[in-house]
């Protein structure tokens, strides 16, 4: 699931936020098979809204205020699939955040989903490099608690954030993300979604 964002400034504490939300079913193909395929279908909303938005604050709040806006949000996005998913990979992090509960912890709870954070950029925690080769992995920490991974997808390419979201543990969630990533850095689900939200944007 891909939030895709542009915005222009209105006063130093709030944005008008134009928003295009994209849920994805993503079709398991054989084991054997190595990655996940295609979409099976997908679900886009989107719509303008008026919200104060802050680096300080969790991203999953704005989220939250924008699903409660009644205009756009992810639940929105899950409700237009055809197929309810079993889970949900998110576009940012899951216990790893201060709060321990950043959008793909609070998309969990609220849709009662299991949930994966994987994000480009980490946001807290502190960890040595993983390895240069597919797979490579080592624990994101805050302080001496383990809040997620640093996972590398492909050999010798920048690593992504894994933390768990909603009803997964730590190492089953590296497991799906590698073996949804099949050619680029990101999940395959994640780079289909961002395709359709660009593409709805400059429509």
């Amino acid at each position: 699931m891909d939030g895709g964002t542009t915005g222009r400034s209105r006063s130093t504490t709030e944005l008008r936020v134009v928003r295009m939300l994209v849920g994805l079913v993503w079709d398991r193909p054989p084991p054997e098979m190595g990655h996940w395929a295609g979409a099976g279908s997908s679900s886009l909303t989107g719509g303008g809204i008026g919200c104060p938005l802050s680096p300080a604050r969790s991203h999953a709040i704005n989220e939250t205020r924008i699903a409660h806006d009644g205009r756009v949000g992810l639940l929105d996005a899950l409700e237009g699939l055809r197929r309810h998913p079993d889970l949900v990979i998110c576009d940012g992090h899951g216990l790893a955040h201060p709060a321990r509960c950043e959008l793909a912890s609070h998309l969990g709870v609220v849709a009662g989903l299991a949930t994966i954070g994987c994000a480009k950029t980490r946001y807290v925690g502190h960890s040595p490099e993983p390895g240069p080769r597919r797979g490579d992995r080592t624990p994101l920490l805050d302080g001496s608690e383990r809040i997620g991974y640093v996972l590398r997808t492909q050999d010798n390419v920048l690593p992504v954030y894994v933390s768990p979201g909603h009803l997964i543990g730590f190492d089953q969630a590296c497991e799906i993300v590698l073996a949804a990533t099949s050619l680029f850095r990101l999940p395959d689900p994640l780079r289909r979604a961002d395709h359709i939200s660009r593409a709805a944007l400059q429509r």
